[in-house]
């Protein structure tokens, strides 16, 4: 339930996303609510992903599984509020938005360790690739010129990091399950 919640959360980002660029294209207007919610989204769905995956691959004690994500999102979200309320500007962006890298390259990694543990060698090598389309993308965000060739960079690596991603996870689901 917990992977699912984060799958939802996660998804209900990338459609904010979405639906943000088709009206900032169409009526020329940027709906802040739209853009920003995208990042505030993603890092409790990828929080909650990776801990239900972690948990999954080493479950060991007696704590309930939302202990965790939720002590993590109230952290960095409560992180980037006090820096939005504090400073103003996007710094509170920047928060989220490197949390959820950080956590995207630990599940990317715990994915990895567990292909290769498991003797999926094309599969690690498949997560190694993504582990560095994660940090292409990080850096063409974090230092993002404002150009429309910049723009589809993003997002063109966004994609593709998000597709292989989820490919090579559903690979290993597949291999792990037979």
């Amino acid at each position: 339930n917990l992977a699912l919640i984060g799958l939802i959360l996660i998804s209900l980002g990338w459609i904010a996303e979405v639906l943000w660029e088709i009206l900032v294209v169409f009526t020329d207007y940027n709906f802040r609510f739209l853009d920003n919610s995208f990042y505030i989204l993603l890092a409790p769905g990828m929080i909650c992903l990776g801990w239900a995956l972690w948990n999954s691959f080493r479950a060991t004690g007696n704590v309930p599984i939302w202990v965790v994500p939720v002590i993590m999102i109230i952290v960095i979200e409560g992180a980037a509020l006090i820096r939005a309320l504090s400073k103003g500007g996007k710094g509170w962006l920047w928060v989220v938005l490197s949390a959820t890298y950080v956590v995207f390259l630990a599940t990317n990694f715990q994915l990895l360790w567990e292909s290769f543990r498991r003797g999926f060698k094309r599969l690690s090598l498949f997560f190694v690739i993504i582990g560095a389309l994660i940090i292409l993308h990080y850096g063409l965000i974090r230092w993002w010129i404002p150009s429309a060739s910049s723009l589809w960079m993003i997002q063109l690596s966004g994609v593709l990091m998000w597709a292989c991603f989820a490919y090579a996870a559903w690979r290993l689901s597949k291999h792990i399950a037979s």
